[in-house]
């Protein structure tokens, strides 16, 4: 069986969460993070990370 990935994105203001997010789909990892660069783009306050977890 094929080692898969979880993937989790996060929008934190500081330390403050604003938004989180995971999946195992690389697609939907892509409509995730261009969704929250839209979203986020104009508050310089925000960073959006994205995390990989090796699972299975």
């Amino acid at each position: 069986m094929a080692a898969r990935s979880l993937y989790g994105i996060t929008a934190r203001r500081g330390d403050e969460l604003v938004r989180c997010a995971d999946t195992t789909d690389l697609a939907e990892l892509a409509e995730l993070t261009a969704e929250y660069a839209a979203t986020y783009a104009s508050d310089p306050t925000v960073r959006v990370d994205v995390d990989t977890i090796p699972v299975g």
